[in-house]
């Protein structure tokens, strides 16, 4: 494998976003909220890096605290924002959910399946949905801001960069395009076109780039600003996962059955991870541990450094969710129906709970409360358990 250096060759597409009506957007600074994983989980993966790890104060179990039903599978990961949860439906809506108790603040139909997870910048929540459609609402009461129509479904999760008062949010489309929108107006700032359809969401490294795939086989790194490539990696198979930031390391997995890691500003492939099945979940990474799930049915746990395996945890199904890294704690939901805590450093089984159908969602953590979604359309929250010495 190699890393191609690339001129700027970001395909340019400046069509207004269609509006209900504009508002004005937060300060940037004001939205400039990066969540620790304790108090808040705004965005899927929980940062903006996209890297899985939350505060570690997790103890040894969960206790159920409340479930709300949706009409339809739920495979979009939830967020986690002052007092509500925001998620999506295959029923074709996005809730806003009472943290404390599950009640419904309110539910956006956007007339098609919701696999997208939301984020949520300030007080405006985005999400795309499986219409092709890029949603702007505004977080207390789910009113309609501006929307835009892209040409293929969307199922990957937003992101965003503020600076100098501007505020921009990206989206990737099966339409081979990553989007750069203006978040006050939805007009696009830039588009990028790939060879094949984005599935993943793009991370965003602390010097201003976004970092995604492809189904191209690309690993894209791209000036958020300009809409230039920088650096363009050719991982050999499908990239339907998000990637991870680590500093100027990204990990990725990959459809033909390989985890990567690379160093984005060097432009060097550091390691390889070849399994025999393919990797659909996006890795978390936290001290020298990345963590991914695999379609082998097996939770993997790889050195940072050299790619060298630590651990395998077996499960009954398929991993598409991704794993959340909480201290010397793992969560992960699987397609055998359940929902998993495994030890960090050893790998093995310290809990899990049985919803019964597959849990596609990943889980955000933040207050006190883990919140993830299963395919027999019902939302779980479980309050955390704290150490004794976090108490």
């Amino acid at each position: 494998m190699v890393l191609f250096l690339v001129s700027a060759w970001a395909f340019y597409s400046i069509r207004g976003g269609e509006k209900a009506h504009n508002e004005v957007f937060p300060d940037t600074a004001v939205a400039e909220k990066v969540s620790d994983g304790q108090e808040s989980w705004p965005i899927f993966r929980g940062d903006r890096s996209l890297s899985g790890e939350a505060a570690p104060y997790i103890a040894s179990g969960l206790e159920l605290a409340w479930t709300f039903s949706t009409e339809g599978p739920v495979k979009s990961s939830p967020v986690i924002d002052g007092a509500s949860v925001y998620v999506g439906s295959a029923d074709g809506k996005v809730y806003s959910l009472t943290l404390a108790d599950g009640s419904e603040n309110w539910a956006f139909d956007t007339h098609a399946p919701v696999e997208a997870s939301p984020i949520v910048v300030g007080d405006k929540v985005f999400i795309g949905s499986s219409n092709g459609r890029f949603f702007a609402l505004k977080a207390e009461n789910g009113n309609l801001l501006w929307d835009y129509q892209t040409d293929a479904k969307i199922y990957g999760s937003a992101n965003w960069v503020g600076e100098k008062g501007e505020l921009l949010v990206l989206v990737g489309s099966y339409d081979t395009q990553m989007y750069c929108f203006d978040a006050r107006t939805g007009d696009v700032r830039w588009e990028l076109g790939t060879d094949s359809s984005i599935n993943g969401a793009p991370a965003l490294t602390s010097d201003g780039k976004a970092v995604f795939g492809s189904c191209d086989g690309g690993i894209y790194v791209v000036d958020v600003w300009s809409g230039d490539v920088v650096l363009e990696m050719d991982t050999g198979s499908y990239v339907a996962g998000s990637p991870a930031i680590v500093g100027d390391y990204v990990f990725a997995g990959t459809m033909g059955g390989a985890v990567i890691g690379a160093d984005v500003d060097k432009g060097e492939i550091l390691w390889k991870y070849d399994t025999q099945n393919a990797f659909y979940s996006s890795p978390a990474v936290a001290g020298n541990r990345v963590v991914i799930g695999s379609r082998d049915n097996a939770l993997h746990c790889l050195d940072k450094d050299s790619g060298d395996i630590f651990w395998s945890f077996p499960t009954g199904g398929m991993i598409d969710a991704s794993p959340l890294i909480c201290g010397e704690r793992v969560l992960v939901g699987s397609g055998d129906g359940r929902m998993y805590m495994i030890d960090l450093d050893t790998g093995a089984e310290i809990w899990s709970y049985t919803v019964g159908p597959a849990v596609m969602s990943s889980a955000a953590l933040a207050q006190d409360r883990l919140v993830f979604g299963s395919d027999d359309g019902v939302i779980y929250t479980f309050n955390v358990k704290k150490q004794a010495n976090e108490q």
